[in-house]
């Protein structure tokens, strides 16, 4: 099939004189960690102290969230106990994190087939705007994974499947 009958808008535009020759890879699944937050003199935030896959796009995010954890942290351990301050701020960093590493983990898996809970999703955000917001809110980071996959969150909304829940993902 030709480019202009895959892509119409994309007739009568001129094809890229370089192209690649690698092959396009994806980031393999189970490749994620989490990093110790901190020790003495030294910090992590964001990328630097946990990976994902960036298929969610939440780098940023994760940037600023760790970091104001981190000054609030710095402050109060600077008047008290530093070292049991930065403790706290990496249970507050993994806890805050883990909803989405999971989440993340589950949707960067394309080797496997969608979910029959994933397809029930999908099909329950067809021609619903206001789902449909509330989705990408979570891909986006500004709705919480356990308030949009809450149990009052999705009474009569979602499709009730048997288990496992949507979220936390299944371990594979």
């Amino acid at each position: 099939m030709t480019r202009e009958r895959r892509c119409p808008v994309a007739a009568g535009v001129p094809r890229p004189r370089f192209l690649p020759s690698w092959p396009f890879r994806w980031a393999p699944v189970g490749h994620g960690f989490f990093r110790q937050a901190g020790g003495p003199g030294w910090a992590l935030v964001g990328d630097a102290g946990y990976h994902k896959d960036p298929i969610t796009a939440q780098g940023m995010t994760d940037a600023f969230r760790d970091a104001d954890l981190l000054a609030e942290a710095v402050d109060l351990g600077l008047d008290g106990d530093l070292a049991a301050e930065m403790a706290r701020y990496q249970q507050a960093r993994d806890t805050a994190a883990m909803p989405m590493y999971e989440f993340t983990c589950g949707l960067a898996d394309i080797s496997a087939p969608p979910t029959p809970e994933m397809l029930g999703l999908v099909t329950a955000l067809d021609g619903n705007p206001h789902k449909i917001s509330r989705f990408l809110g979570l891909i986006a980071g500004s709705t919480p994974i356990p308030e949009f996959f809450s149990p009052t969150a999705s009474a009569g909304s979602w499709p009730r499947p048997a288990q496992p829940p949507l979220w936390p993902p299944p371990r594979r």
